[in-house]
């Protein structure tokens, strides 16, 4: 992934997310450099020390804003594909 630290830069700074949102999207951001594309909500919420329901609560507003999208059925998320540069 080319311009990580451009991207994770962008996202702090933007004004319509809250904390936690950008904490779940820098999450998925960094999941995806390392080439894994897919979040599965029970492991993520663990390794951000969420509980399963507000990581799940974080997620559904990330989708209704159009970041993330759910990949399969049952808990697995991932990014939309926007290129931001």
């Amino acid at each position: 992934m080319k311009n990580f630290n451009l991207i994770i830069h962008g996202l702090t700074n933007m004004p319509n997310l809250t904390p936690s949102e950008k904490l779940v999207l820098i999450h998925l951001y960094t999941l995806k450099s390392m080439g894994i594309d897919m979040s599965h909500v029970e492991v993520s919420c663990k390794m951000l020390s969420y509980t399963r329901h507000g990581y799940q609560k974080i997620l559904k507003r990330l989708v209704q804003k159009g970041l993330v999208q759910e990949l399969r059925p049952r808990g697995n998320y991932g990014l939309t594909n926007t290129d931001l540069f």
